[in-house]
């Protein structure tokens, strides 16, 4: 008997980029925060040892209570300062936009 034909097997899907990553966090806030939600992120990496009140931080705390600004350069400048890795990145994310 001949063997039963296997079933078509649909194409494996691009495997999805890693939740949790400063890349999300970037996508998630780069636009107009409410007070409670800047205050959740500076708290958040704060409590991990990173300094949210420095200079390029500063910068983007701003941006997000105004709804405007440059968010492409300041959170890099802000990322680049502090040194966040995305296990800080992933904590931020699953304590304030959960």
């Amino acid at each position: 008997q001949p063997a039963p034909a296997a079933a078509a097997q649909p194409a494996p899907a691009a495997a999805p980029a890693a939740a949790g990553t400063c890349n999300d966090l970037y996508a998630r806030a780069a636009g107009a925060l409410g007070g409670g939600a800047i205050g959740c992120i500076e708290s958040t990496f704060e409590e991990r040892g990173y300094d949210f009140d420095s200079d390029s931080c500063n910068g983007l705390e701003n941006a997000w209570a105004l709804g405007s600004g440059d968010f492409a350069t300041l959170w890099p400048g802000c990322r680049a300062e502090q040194g966040f890795d995305d296990a800080a990145c992933a904590a931020v994310l699953a304590g304030c936009f959960q």
